[in-house]
């Protein structure tokens, strides 16, 4: 049980626990997910970190059941409001998918219909879930265009999706999550594709949403700048599985894990011109690799013969856990006893 475990059930959105989602690939078994547990606070803005294949757009489809064959999950639950939902039947979860929990998509050209106009397709996700008269709900898709800083709104509606920039897409695609008022949005990278500055704009726009809404999010991305600028919380995961958690002020300013503190090395500064960034050796395994004992093992520089048995998240104190036995102080040396 985690840190967060603890915390008022009444202020919790969304817990995971122990959650697992395998994908059969007939010659080989992968573990995109393995044993992954967290909650979301009401109004939470939960940072989701990790390289590419760590698992964490894999953990937002399964909390919605939007994984497909060959993938599974296969242990674990996703409690939202008391209820399970790898357990709700397929009539039910649809009624909270894009209602009361939605999704933004990385790329909204695949998210949103080339053959439809905007406004057909942001009422088709109002009508999915309320009974309301058409012309109310383009109203309420016109207002939502307006309030993420898209001029012209009532314009845009008529637009179809290749009239607008990439920019505006993206804004569209988060206005549609935030239509039905979700009390929690699962973000899967909806900016990386996006310049510096439309990017820095629509994360302005995400706090606002929050502060005005109360909306939760999950946000899923391998951008330490982007999560430092806007996460409350960050979970890191590595193939798989919750290496680090806690306050995104402690993650980001003193890493427990080696992994964690790996990632934030090579990321570049401004103090370091000319110098050669770090990196972690090797590479990260796939998820068809079977490791014994840490999965980050193979490539950390401060691994002992202890590392050889599985870790687990270490050290629930103030919500800072970490699965290392020797996790890193202050200072980002290793614990006293490996000196």
């Amino acid at each position: 049980m985690t840190a967060h475990s603890k915390s008022n059930t009444a202020s919790r959105v969304l817990r995971v626990q122990s959650l697992s989602t395998h994908f059969d690939l007939g010659f080989a078994m992968v573990r995109a997910v393995d044993d992954v547990d967290f909650e979301v606070e009401r109004g939470e803005i939960l940072g989701l970190v990790g390289e590419s294949g760590s698992g964490k757009t894999v953990a937002g489809l399964s909390i919605l059941g939007l994984v497909e064959p060959p993938g599974e999950i296969i242990h674990g639950s996703v409690f939202f409001e008391g209820r399970d939902l790898t357990r709700m039947p397929d009539n039910e979860i649809r009624q909270i998918r894009g209602n009361r929990i939605s999704m933004i998509f990385q790329d909204p050209l695949t998210t949103l219909s080339p053959t439809m106009r905007i406004g057909k397709q942001m009422q088709n996700v109002i009508a999915a879930h309320h009974r309301i008269a058409r012309r109310d709900a383009r109203v309420r898709c016109r207002d939502a265009l307006g309030k993420l800083g898209i001029s012209s709104p009532e314009e845009r509606l008529n637009a179809y999706p290749h009239e607008l920039s990439g920019g505006m897409r993206q804004r569209v695609c988060i206005a549609m999550a935030m239509l039905n008022e979700p009390d929690l949005i699962i973000a899967d990278e909806p900016t990386t594709a996006l310049d510096v500055t439309t990017q820095a704009q629509i994360l302005q726009e995400i706090k606002l949403l929050r502060e005005r809404t109360g909306a939760a999010f999950i946000w899923i991305t391998h951008d330490l700048a982007v999560v430092s600028e806007l996460a409350d919380r960050l979970v890191v995961m590595y193939s798989g599985q919750i290496v680090e958690e806690g306050t995104a002020a402690e993650v980001l300013s003193a890493p427990k894990h080696p992994y964690t503190h790996g990632l934030l090395q090579s990321v570049p500064a401004h103090n370091r011109d000319l110098v050669r960034l770090p990196q972690i050796p090797g590479f990260a395994p796939t998820p068809v690799d079977r490791i014994a004992g840490c999965k980050f093992g193979p490539r950390c520089k401060y691994a002992q013969p202890k590392c050889q048995e599985r870790p687990g998240l270490q050290g629930a104190v103030s919500g800072r856990l970490a699965r290392c036995f020797f996790p890193l102080d202050e200072t980002g040396d290793p614990a006293e006893d490996m000196r």
